[in-house]
Order: C-alpha cells, then sequence, then structure tokens
C-alpha cells in the first residue's frame, strides 16, 4: 500500500523517468579521454585536469551554504533518477561530507548487489564519472548538495535539510492506504449502523462493540502505516529502501 506525502516538504517518488533527448548518465561504460588512465584509487580523487573553482557561488561541503527552498518541481525532477536517489540516501545517512570516490564505491556496490570489497575497477569507475561528470552538477543546481571539486567531497545544504523523501513503490496489484483507511472506515460505519437496527448476526455485538473492533483494527493499521513510512524514508537505513525490497 502506498503511503500519503508527510513532513513539511514530503516527496514520494518511484520513477526513473528523463527527458527522451537527454543522454542516460547510468549506461556510461567508457569512461571520458580525462579517466581513460584507470579507476580513480579508493582513498584518491584523481583527475587528469587541473582542478577548478566553481563558477556558480557553491560553497566548499563543511560550509554549509543555506539555499533558497527547493521547489517540488525541481524535487520530482532530479529525484526521478535512480543514481541521484542514492547520492542522496548516501548524504542523509552518513550525515557528514564524503568523498566522491567513497560515494561511487557504495553506489556501485548497491547496484551490484554486492559489497564494496568486492567491487571491481570497472564498476567503480563507471559510477565515478557518471557522478561527476553529470549527477552532482544535477543534484548542485537543484541546491541539494555542494560540491567541492577541488577536493572532491560532496555534503548535503540546509535545502535539503529542509526535505523529507519517502519511496513509496506500489506493486501493480496493491491499493494505496488512503483507499484501504476509506475502505475499512465504511465497512466499520455500515456494519456497526446495520447491528444497532438489529439485523441477524450483526446484532450479536452490540454497536459500540463492533464500533471498537474497527477502531482497533484502524489504529492497529495506522501504526503499521508509521513504521512502513520510517523505513522508506531516504537515509533512514543503510540501504536504499528500493534496494531493500528488490
Amino acid at each position: 500500500m502506498s503511503s500519503d506525502n508527510q513532513g513539511d516538504h514530503s516527496v514520494s517518488t518511484a520513477g526513473e523517468g528523463q527527458s527522451p533527448h537527454q543522454m542516460d548518465p547510468d549506461e556510461l561504460t567508457t569512461p571520458t579521454a580525462s579517466t581513460e588512465a584507470g579507476s580513480p584509487p579508493r582513498n584518491q580523487v584523481s583527475s587528469a585536469e587541473p582542478p577548478k573553482s566553481r563558477s556558480n557561488g557553491s560553497m566548499a561541503p563543511d560550509s554549509r551554504p543555506i539555499e533558497t527552498e527547493v521547489s517540488k518541481d525541481d524535487l520530482f525532477k532530479v529525484l526521478g533518477n535512480r543514481r541521484r536517489r542514492h547520492v542522496l540516501h548516501y548524504l542523509e545517512w552518513r550525515d557528514r561530507p564524503v568523498g566522491l570516490d567513497e560515494l561511487a564505491e557504495r553506489i556501485a556496490a548497491w547496484e551490484n548487489d554486492t559489497t564494496e570489497e568486492a567491487i571491481g575497477s570497472t564498476e567503480r569507475k563507471r559510477v565515478y564519472t557518471a557522478l561527476q561528470q553529470f549527477h552532482l552538477p544535477k543534484l548542485e543546481e537543484a541546491h541539494l548538495i555542494a560540491y567541492d571539486d577541488r577536493d572532491g567531497t560532496v555534503a548535503r545544504t540546509d535545502a535539503w535539510d529542509r526535505v523529507d523523501v519517502y519511496l513509496d513503490l506500489v506493486p501493480e496489484d496493491d491499493i494505496p492506504w488512503s483507499t484501504y483507511y476509506v475502505g475499512v472506515s465504511s465497512i466499520g460505519l455500515a456494519v456497526t449502523g446495520l447491528s444497532a437496527v438489529g439485523l441477524p448476526f450483526l446484532s450479536l455485538l452490540s454497536p459500540i462493540a463492533w464500533a471498537a473492533c474497527f477502531l482497533v483494527v484502524i489504529c492497529g493499521s495506522g501504526l503499521a502505516h508509521v513504521r512502513r513510512d520510517r523505513r522508506l524514508r531516504l537515509g533512514r537505513t543503510e540501504v536504499p529502501p528500493e534496494v531493500r525490497l528488490e
């Protein structure tokens, strides 16, 4: 069952939608000439070009810049990509600035359903290149992260801290939680009313007893709903919700 949006600015997303005219960086299998020499070491950010400072006024990640509020349209556009959701999830989980090499290694492990130790240089390089050239700039343009390309560190911004994102995966044969609550409440009202007019079988319990039974069902469902939503929030658990539920 799917959950309703929560938090001051909660966004639920399950799509991977991208513009049909946009290159899909997740399909990059060959790095650019600047990275052809090999995969960046685990604890070092490599580049064939000298570091360049950003021209958009971004501050270093550990300075935690205060950005303007992020619009919901920008959020849906940015979060429509799985790899970008993984970036935000890991930053939220670690709750500190992280290195690009560390970020790429962890995301590569999630995408290949393995451990960081088992990730090969090819997989790590592919993710590293896509993050550096496409995904991190997109997230920075949306004011969700601060990326310092001088030392290769990535951090959340204050704008992202004001957003709660819940990833809701709805199976085709499932129903939304809102529909479930309306259904249970409607059945409860009907049964209670029919019990009050003395309908056989339903009159075995008083209207108050029937109402109490359905109240227990609704309260129990609400507790399960809250627990499920907490596990679907980005950054709540070590592994992203969509990876854990696959």
